[in-house]
């Protein structure tokens, strides 16, 4: 076995890096395991696929092929069938049989097995490609190309979500050091007030203890008489609750009046539960004089005469940096499960025409019109597949939630077209019947991203092929109202119940939940389409007269002025 990191031959020559050690290429490399018993095969292979991001490694048996992939990981694996001893059929096999290695694409070549029932037999051991020799070079590297990216991807959103657990953990760390804080806090709080009581008792200099306490916590001190529902307030509990007046109108009402009407009634009760159990906790939200709210935590004890509570002492601290926090990481959380989620289900949209055009050419006999055709609409849809990719690798979008557009002026038949090649093959295994009514080529132009837009349509014709019972109707017409291009998808399925029209676009959310997750997907394809139309500046609409009645999607999408062409 041999490893050629980037490209590293020229004929039988090797030329090897010893400043680069074998941990720092995996970690800049991508591994591709080149398996062939011809050293002028490898070659050859290694020629072709010259790029300083692959790392090539040699394997001239199976043998040499299994104690790489046990040592190593690797992005994809290109394999001769006909080898000496074991075949690469049976490698393959062995290669799927380890659940280490199973999800290692396997492309086979071959120089000897063209019939169908040996590629049938190549497909079945494991392998997504097959390939004859003498090999195309450009279709190699486009093929290894999608490969690479697709491990590419797959490894830095392992790096990600390590990097995301490392922050969670350091997270927890650090809230459980606040909770550690919070309870010295409390202890010192009522060793504080402890002191206070005896202090006064001492000296009478009760003020004089409440301002070091209060400088020695950092917060403010409150007492509270429970018998007149009097109280007493330092300036640092005054500046927290940013209320104005003295200390001599402190009372019980007042107090419950600065906090938050939702927040009165618990914060009520939890005093109440104080008086019977001696120590008090409570975080509750106050309105300022400026009418803004905040957060803030009491933590108190209670003093009895005999069994009767008549003063409770405690601090206040604002919390509301910390409430902050929370509430941003949750909002965080959520976003990127929305976002993810979108992209999972934009990605499957390209993969239906690219498995057709796959079917057309394996089936298509040196028709080279035809095979051009089938070429574009895979590159087609390879640029959208590309483009999602980009977007699922930028991060940040995962944490804000934001997807930008690519606005360019548009001729809405190209958009049509395209929506209607990604759903048709959806639309044709159900035997749906397409009935479109749309405008002649270059009568309607709109601003906005190809990409989304397309993405908004065939949205709308698969969602109708999904919830259509087979053989039904589907149809798509498209006209122009004013300033804006009106499109409407309509079907003859099973409809929208009254009671759901109202929550069709929320994320997540199926009118039928007897739909399996492969036919009725993550039910968030609506979702997707209004906001992608809010973004072009339309809307959308959903109407239905009931169950078993259809429905129709309305999508307004503004027109590109005159004056603008």
């Amino acid at each position: 076995m041999t490893v050629s990191p980037g490209f590293e031959s020229q004929g039988e020559t090797r030329v090897n890096r010893p400043e680069l050690s074998l941990s720092e290429l995996n970690n800049n490399s991508i591994n591709i395991l080149l398996v062939d018993d011809e050293p002028k095969n490898l070659t050859v292979l290694e020629t072709i696929l010259v790029d300083p991001s692959y790392r090539l490694v040699r394997a001239q048996s199976a043998d040499d092929a299994l104690l790489a992939l046990v040592r190593e990981e690797f992005a994809l694996i290109i394999l001769d069938i006909q080898m000496p001893g074991m075949t690469g059929f049976e490698l393959a096999q062995m290669v799927k049989q380890r659940k280490k290695t199973a999800g290692v694409p396997i492309i086979f070549l071959t120089a000897y097995y063209s019939e169908a029932e040996h590629v049938l037999e190549g497909y079945g051991s494991g392998a997504v490609d097959y390939l004859h020799k003498p090999v195309n070079p450009a279709i190699l590297r486009s093929k290894v190309a999608v490969f690479a990216a697709l491990h590419r991807s797959t490894r830095e959103m392992e790096r990600a979500n390590g990097a995301l657990l490392v922050e969670v953990a350091e997270r927890r760390r650090v809230e459980e050091q606040l909770l550690q804080l919070n309870n010295e806090l409390e202890e010192r709080v009522q060793q504080r007030t402890s002191e206070l009581r005896h202090a006064n008792k001492a000296i009478g200099d009760n003020e004089e203890l409440l301002r070091l306490a209060q400088e020695a916590g950092r917060v403010g001190i409150w007492e509270w008489n429970l018998k007149t529902g009097h109280g007493v307030w330092t300036p640092a509990a005054w500046a927290i609750y940013d209320s104005h007046g003295t200390r001599d109108d402190v009372t019980y009402p007042k107090w419950l009046s600065c906090i938050h009407p939702e927040d009165r009634e618990r914060a009520a009760q939890a005093v109440e539960d104080a008086k019977a159990t001696g120590s008090y906790w409570d975080e509750v939200r106050v309105v300022n004089n400026n009418d803004t709210t905040k957060w803030i935590e009491l933590v108190g004890a209670v003093e009895y005469d005999g069994n009767e509570p008549v003063r409770m002492r405690g601090a206040v601290r604002d919390v509301t940096d910390r409430k902050a926090i929370e509430l941003e990481l949750k909002e965080a959380h959520r976003r990127k499960d929305e976002f993810l989620a979108i992209l999972a289900h934009e990605l499957r949209n390209p993969l239906a025409p690219i498995h057709n055009a796959l079917q057309i050419m394996r089936l298509t006999d040196n028709d080279r019109q035809r095979f051009a055709e089938v070429r574009e609409i895979m590159e087609r849809q390879l640029v959208q597949m590309v483009r999602l990719v980009d977007d699922l690798l930028d991060i940040s979008r995962i944490s804000t939630g934001k997807i930008e557009l690519r606005l360019e002026r548009l001729e809405f038949s190209k958009i049509l077209e395209s929506a209607i090649e990604t759903s048709s093959p959806l639309i044709e295994r159900a035997r749906h019947r397409l009935i479109s009514e749309v405008p002649k080529a270059g009568s309607l132009h709109v601003q906005g991203d190809f990409t989304r837009l397309t993405q908004v349509i065939s949205n709308l014709l698969n969602n109708a092929a999904k919830y259509t019972p087979e053989g039904g109707n589907i149809w798509l017409t498209v006209r122009q109202d004013e300033q804006d291009a009106v499109i409407s998808v309509r079907d003859s399925g099973i409809g929208i119940p009254a009671t759901m029209l109202p929550y069709v676009f929320d994320m997540f959310t199926q009118v039928d939940r007897s739909l399996n997750r492969s036919q009725g997907g993550l039910g968030i394809g609506l979702s997707l389409v209004r906001r992608l139309v809010t973004m072009h500046g339309g809307s959308v609409t959903a109407a239905s007269e009931g169950e078993g009645m259809g429905s129709e999607f309305v999508v307004r999408i503004p027109l590109v002025r005159q004056s603008d062409k």
